[in-house]
């Protein structure tokens, strides 16, 4: 049943997997949405948690999929101002945020099409961005890869083949996101 599958019952359920593995304690990490989950934990279980560390924390007020574009769009404002704002960026990066915005504009009315394997032993296949999707498929949410984003972003305004088979090649790819516990989440109001 999708209705059980809420933040509220997940939290349930691992406070009774912390009381079959027989741990009196035990401590949290969570990124995204296991900083939501382990919100939840706290809340219900206080007593049982010794320490919890959260990374880019999802709180239960914020309706992820209502927040995102605009979450997106400071993100890339914070980037564009800090490359201005570095001698070394602006200078290997003159006028990125111009740039880009009309590469994203250009790739709503005219869809950028780029050919790119999931695999290096994969097929080569064609993969559509609008300027939305194209906006959405620069990883913003990679910290290991931020200081690399205003590279990419020069890269895919110029065309350069590498650039644009990097974003086409991370759509291809497989993905491991468990869309249905999302919708469920998502869907049940919590």
């Amino acid at each position: 049943d999708p209705a059980a599958y809420t933040t509220s019952a997940s939290a349930a359920d691992i406070e009774d997997l912390r009381r079959v593995l027989g741990y009196t304690h035990w401590n949290l990490y969570g990124a995204s949405y296991g900083t939501r989950l382990g919100l939840e934990i706290l809340r219900q279980f206080p007593a049982t948690v010794r320490s919890a560390v959260f990374d880019s924390v999802l709180p239960p007020t914020i309706r992820y999929d209502e927040a995102s574009a605009a979450s997106r769009a400071h993100s890339f404002d914070v980037m564009f101002r800090d490359c201005e704002a570095d001698p070394d960026c602006s200078r290997a990066y003159p006028d990125l945020r111009a740039r880009w915005q009309r590469t994203v504009q250009d790739a709503a009315s005219r869809p950028l099409r780029v050919k790119a394997r999931a695999r290096d032993d994969a097929p080569l296949r064609e993969v559509v961005f609008s300027g939305e999707s194209l906006a959405a498929s620069i990883p913003l949410g990679d910290t290991d890869g931020l200081a690399d984003v205003p590279r990419l972003l020069w890269g895919i305004v110029h065309g350069d083949a590498d650039a644009l088979s990097r974003i086409g090649s991370a759509v291809l790819r497989p993905s491991t996101y468990a869309w249905g516990v999302r919708y469920s989440v998502w869907c049940s109001a919590e």
